[in-house]
């Protein structure tokens, strides 16, 4: 009788140590946990620390898109385009009042438009020419076709009227006193009194061997401007130049200087990757293309960007102002000037 007691109580203590065991293992591992989530906790930024963070890094991400020297986005590094060569078909003539139509001879008419040359073709007439090349500007709301009562898609698109090589020679092209690309695969062509519609067909794949724009003598540069303000500086002290009187009227003598300080002409595509920031700055979002004069090392300026006919942007230095056009004469008419 008394083994089974001793027996019991063995069974009994061995039930209370196996249960002091078991509590104190759960303890240790609940210990180790209580550990861990601690360090974790540490290692964690609280919501305010991250919210902080989050507004530093805002904060240098828009003093680096805004810093003076930084100008990504802003320089040109894609293709300079030039839109107008290959073969083109007429699609229609415009009447005032009703729009576009295809009841004219014209219609269905090629008009190829090469670097050296143009040849045009149609039910009634046929002829080619050899060229120079093509005088180019920019043409405002204030362009011969105001008087057709057209509306621009843009703002401005690209006049253009191609050099024959001979004057000479004889008539030419049977087509057209002068062009106006005023979309990518869109042309609108003056002939006398009459207003046609091309539409590219097909691109100009070959090599351009030293013809195409020519910078014509009187244009949209052609003026007197006045800085207003800072697109874009690339120095602190930019903002001295506001108020700048900038003069590039033409006249004798000065007008062979500015001429042989235009040393090019060229369109990049809005879409341009490299010059993102300079399209949303002058809110040219809208345009198919940007227009850039280029001058000549020795020039005071690096480039002239056109907004419209009535402003521009000079650029020298990498600093960008804003410029709009001085009206000394309150009966100044810009349709003089050719594209304008």
């Amino acid at each position: 009788m008394w083994r089974d007691d001793r027996r019991k109580a063995a069974y009994a203590m061995m039930a209370i140590l196996l249960c002091i065991c078991i509590n104190t293992a759960c303890s240790n591992v609940n210990d180790e946990n209580n550990d861990e989530k601690a360090e974790n906790m540490k290692q964690e930024d609280t919501p305010v620390q991250k919210i902080e963070e989050t507004k530093n890094v805002t904060a240098e991400s828009e003093t680096e898109e805004n810093a003076v020297g930084d100008m990504d986005g802003w320089v040109n590094e894609g293709e300079e385009q030039q839109y107008i060569w290959g073969t083109w078909t007429v699609t229609g003539k415009w009447f005032v009042g009703t729009g576009w139509s295809e009841d004219n001879d014209r219609v269905g008419g090629i008009y190829e438009l090469l670097p050296d040359s143009h040849f045009y073709d149609d039910k009634t007439s046929e002829g080619s020419e050899k060229l120079k090349g093509y005088y180019v500007t920019i043409a405002g709301e204030n362009s011969i076709l105001k008087q057709f009562d057209y509306d621009m898609p843009g703002t401005y698109c690209l006049a253009i009227e191609p050099i024959p090589e001979d004057y000479s020679s004889g008539i030419g092209v049977p087509f057209g006193n002068f062009l106006f690309l005023v979309a990518k695969n869109e042309l609108v062509v003056v002939e006398g009194r009459n207003l046609f519609r091309l539409e590219k067909a097909e691109d100009y794949e070959g090599e351009v061997e030293g013809n195409g724009f020519i910078v014509l003598s009187n244009g949209i540069w052609d003026g007197n401007w006045e800085i207003t303000g800072v697109l874009k500086a690339d120095r602190e002290d930019a903002e001295r130049r506001i108020g700048e009187y900038v003069e590039m009227e033409k006249r004798e003598n000065y007008e062979r200087v500015l001429l042989r300080s235009l040393s090019k002409f060229y369109l990049v595509d809005t879409e341009e990757k490299s010059i993102r920031k300079l399209v949303d700055a002058m809110g040219l979002e809208e345009e198919f293309f940007v227009a850039f004069y280029e001058f000549t090392d020795d020039y005071e300026w690096d480039q002239m960007i056109i907004k419209d006919e009535m402003t521009v942007v000079l650029v020298k230095d990498g600093n960008y102002f804003w410029a709009k056009r001085v009206l000394e004469d309150e009966n100044y008419n810009l349709e003089w000037i050719y594209g304008i």
